[in-house]
């Protein structure tokens, strides 16, 4: 009775003016969840509004002669930077950003993207040549995830450096959701203790997406807790093989979106994560 007292508290309080705890069944497709639940006898959730559905790209896509043509007419940098802008632009609309993000950053974005596309495919011939042959759907389902980060305020690898950052506002989203799980884990009975960094971030890189604590844990943890802008300062390695993962993007927006609920959700999906794997062990 008390561990439901507690929890019911804990929902109670996370309601807040905006009434966002409620009953609900999770969300069975993608985009992904945004919500958790702790206690399995009453599913109670901290819900945040569903994210909108991507759309597609209503851009113009010219056959491949037409393709052909601009290319042998323009060079390789040209055509590549056609490229990138087109990519760039419908990041935005596939996601929804249209007034979170500026006219300056989408020109800002273009010359990102495109030094991403001659690291990724190894110079803007390559690019020219795989444009040439299978037209801007193909870099629509490639790389919109990596133009839609640079939007966002990621660092991506480049021509000589292949280092990436995390977005100032994912981290402080996961900074300010740190403590938030202690919390979570008290109403449900249980030891905040249980919450060390390192399996903080473990959760978090498989709630994000993102690799395992290879890199994402160890660097993070190691580049200290002084304040949310020492992890969007860290830098980390990936490799040639880089694809951005699309949970990042969509928690990253949420970030910006909702703010404090973003990190009660989080922290709460975390938290639930935690408390299920207590209720199992043996």
């Amino acid at each position: 009775m008390m561990y439901r007292l507690l929890v019911a508290a804990l929902a109670a309080s996370a309601a807040t003016a905006d009434g966002q705890v409620r009953r609900t069944k999770p969300k069975a497709s993608a985009p992904p969840p945004t919500t958790a639940v702790v206690n399995a006898p009453n599913t109670v959730v901290v819900a945040l509004p569903p994210d909108p559905a991507p759309r597609s790209c209503n851009r113009g896509h010219p056959g491949r002669t037409d393709r052909t043509l601009y290319a042998a007419q323009n060079g390789d940098a040209t055509t590549a930077k056609r490229v990138a802008r087109h990519v760039t632009r419908y990041a935005v609309r596939r996601y929804h950003m249209e007034g979170l993000v500026t006219d300056a950053q989408i020109s800002a974005a273009d010359d990102k993207v495109y030094n991403f596309l001659k690291w990724k495919l190894g110079g803007p011939t390559p690019v020219a040549v795989t444009w040439v042959s299978h037209g801007f759907a193909h870099f629509d389902r490639a790389y919109v995830d990596e133009a839609a980060a640079v939007l966002l305020g990621y660092k991506i690898p480049r021509e000589g450096d292949n280092s990436v950052s995390l977005s100032p506002e994912l981290a402080e989203l996961l900074y300010n959701a740190y403590p938030s799980v202690g919390l979570f884990l008290t109403a449900a009975a249980l030891s905040p203790q249980l919450v060390t960094g390192a399996l903080y971030f473990e959760l978090i890189a498989g709630t994000l997406g993102l690799p395992n604590d290879d890199w994402f844990t160890n660097f993070v943890l190691d580049a200290g807790w002084s304040a949310a802008a020492t992890i969007a300062q860290a830098q980390l390695s990936w490799p040639q093989a880089f694809d951005f993962p699309t949970p990042t993007i969509y928690w990253t927006l949420r970030s910006i979106r909702y703010g404090e609920r973003a990190q009660r959700a989080l922290a709460w999906q975390v938290a639930s994560t935690i408390v299920a794997q207590q209720k199992h062990k043996p």
